[in-house]
């Protein structure tokens, strides 16, 4: 299953709010920052999988009516397949039970490397979803991470601005897989325990070349 990323997209700062925590005597600084961003409806498909085509269908060119009872002007984009909105009277927008952790996130500031802010170890939660007519969806979400001093002051001067950020998606871990040489795996012949000849009776009086007489 694909995870919720973002690539170097422009989204608004719509909060950022300071988290004191507290361990004992040490007192340690959290950050919680709200953003919002639109895109196209294919983002629910990896929100919360039914839910695009539980709200939109392909479009039939007839307006439907808001919550209001106003007709809304349905805009469809050409490279989605289901761009009309079903159920328009479902109050917006909808929140979604979803959290995650381990996510990397960076705030490009700047033209080089150097100036982005870089924050690991970061959770998301508080998903609400804005469907709107035509197959755009707006995104709202929160992140929770602890930056440095060094950069805290530089995150609170974004409060109610635009800037690029990129969310990385923490990796997968592979099972790891035990796997034993054949030699190993199987039971050693008779042959093999008396040294490894092939003669099965190596090493037995049936192998001596001599002649038994009875007396």
């Amino acid at each position: 299953m694909k995870m919720f990323e973002i690539d170097q997209k422009l989204v608004k700062v719509r909060s950022v709010t300071n988290v004191p925590e507290f361990k004992g005597e040490k007192r340690e600084h959290a950050c919680s920052v709200k953003f919002e961003f639109q895109t196209d409806n294919t983002v629910l498909d990896v929100l919360e999988p039914g839910l695009r085509k539980a709200f939109y269908e392909k479009d039939n060119g007839k307006s439907q009516a808001n919550d209001e009872g106003q007709g809304e002007l349905s805009l469809p984009r050409q490279d989605l397949d289901l761009t009309q909105r079903k159920l328009p009277l479902v109050n917006m927008p909808l929140k979604l039970k979803k959290e995650m952790a381990g996510y990397r996130l960076v705030y490009h500031c700047g033209a080089t490397e150097a100036s982005q802010i870089k924050l690991a170890e970061v959770a998301l939660s508080d998903f609400s979803v804005d469907l709107q007519p035509g197959g755009t969806v707006v995104v709202m979400f929160s992140t929770y991470s602890k930056p440095g001093a060094d950069v805290q002051g530089r995150i609170d001067h974004m409060a109610q601005t635009e800037i690029e950020i990129s969310l990385i998606a923490p990796e997968e871990k592979q099972p790891e897989l035990k796997l034993e040489s054949a030699k190993g795996s199987r039971k050693k012949t008779a042959a093999e325990k008396a040294g490894g000849s092939e003669d099965p009776f190596a090493g037995s009086d049936l192998a001596q070349d001599d002649t038994r007489i009875e007396a």
